[in-house]
């Protein structure tokens, strides 16, 4: 009984802190999203949005490296208990100081995005949570120490809860009014639809290989995306440039 009460205590703790989390960075969203019109089916709104982010390579590399990160957020929240008991023989109640030490991370990047005044230069730390999810993730798989792990565990939650913060500012910020609420959309289904469907694919994946070589594998795949990222970063200012020229964005605000 006493450990089932620690498990229910960790989960509702690290629900709290992230739901303050969620607030805080709500502080940070540039506009409101257009509400669309009554007569568009849903499959049309969709269809609107991934044409959009796919004809926009800027805003299309965000929302891959949003749903990425998420990945990451949501293999880890589901193998929780393969890593405790596997990696660190734990009991529930490491488990639930694992979980904690992520609604700290998530809480702690949440107040961090709540007090920023600009977007300046937000899509650099979009690019610096995607290498921190990759180190705690691997890191996770290689810690056998319950306070290493803590220290990766919230390297997840601190990555995740910046990306969805990051991702969802800099796609209001970069879309055009008109299909903002659907790029918002397409986000949301990358991020939790998409991504969900991946862990489950790698849960069973891991069954034979073991979950340390997918939580290896997907630490390469986070270092990859943001070395490519930064390289194509180069060649995306002009795009970037037209977007801050036709949304009148001031360079104070160009989050890169």
């Amino acid at each position: 009984m006493i450990s089932a009460f620690t498990v229910i205590g960790t989960f509702v703790t690290a629900f709290i802190f992230n739901v303050i989390s969620l607030i805080s960075i709500s502080k940070v969203k540039f506009t409101a999203p257009t509400i669309q019109k009554k007569d568009e089916s849903v499959i049309i709104q969709i269809k609107t949005g991934l044409a959009y982010v796919i004809s926009h390579k800027p805003i299309m590399a965000i929302v891959l490296m949003s749903s990425i990160i998420s990945l990451v957020f949501l293999f880890v929240t589901f193998q929780m208990p393969m890593i405790d008991k596997d990696f660190l023989n734990g009991t529930s109640s490491d488990m639930g100081i694992l979980f904690i030490a992520g609604a700290i991370g998530g809480l702690t990047s949440g107040i961090y995005l709540g007090r920023r005044k600009s977007t300046k230069n937000l899509l650099w730390f979009l690019v610096a949570c995607a290498v921190i999810s990759g180190i705690s993730i691997i890191g996770l798989g290689f810690s056998r120490e319950l306070w290493l792990s803590f220290i990766f565990a919230m390297g997840v939650d601190f990555s995740f809860i910046a990306a969805l913060g990051i991702g969802n500012t800099l796609l209001q910020l970069l879309s055009d009014d008109k299909v903002c609420g659907r790029v918002l959309g397409v986000n949301t289904m990358m991020s939790w639809g998409f991504s969900s469907v991946v862990m489950m694919l790698l849960g069973f994946l891991a069954d034979s290989t073991g979950i340390e070589p997918i939580m290896m594998g997907i630490g390469i795949a986070l270092f990859l995306s943001a070395v490519i990222y930064v390289v194509s970063l180069k060649f995306q200012k002009p795009a970037f440039q037209e977007i801050y020229s036709q949304r009148n964005i001031p360079p104070e605000k160009q989050p890169i």
